[in-house]
């Protein structure tokens, strides 16, 4: 398979530079639902930002990776940044919403590293 100049900038730009502009379009998107789900006399509003944010996660990823064949990880970390630029002064909880975040990152870095363990001890 021969690569000409035209043929990767097409990929690239593909790839790289519309993932990243669909995760903004994403982030900005879930950003508006959020700011709409600012009532702090609800309880359920603090959840059903929480569950935004999970989602926006989700979807940014699936959109762009498996449907339109962008880069998921670009799309997801630009759809990130918008909505953790935008969202702060219109979540219910903050303490709530970062317990739960540092809740999944844990989660996240326990099952990562157990896997890796269960892997590197399995070929040792």
């Amino acid at each position: 398979v021969e690569y000409d100049a035209s043929g990767i900038t097409k990929f690239l730009v593909k790839t790289a530079c519309m993932g990243w502009l669909l995760g903004m379009g994403v982030g900005y998107t879930f950003f508006l639902w959020i700011r709409a789900a600012n009532n702090k006399l609800e309880h359920s509003s603090s959840m059903i930002q929480i569950s935004l944010t999970l989602c926006c996660a989700y979807v940014s990823f699936v959109l762009a990776e498996g449907i339109l064949g962008m880069s998921g990880v670009l799309s997801t970390v630009a759809a990130s940044l918008t909505l953790a630029h935008n969202m702060w002064p219109h979540v219910t909880s903050r303490e709530t919403m970062e317990h739960v975040w540092h809740t999944f990152e844990f989660l996240g870095n326990t099952i990562i590293f157990f896997l890796a363990g269960a892997l590197v001890g399995k070929a040792a």
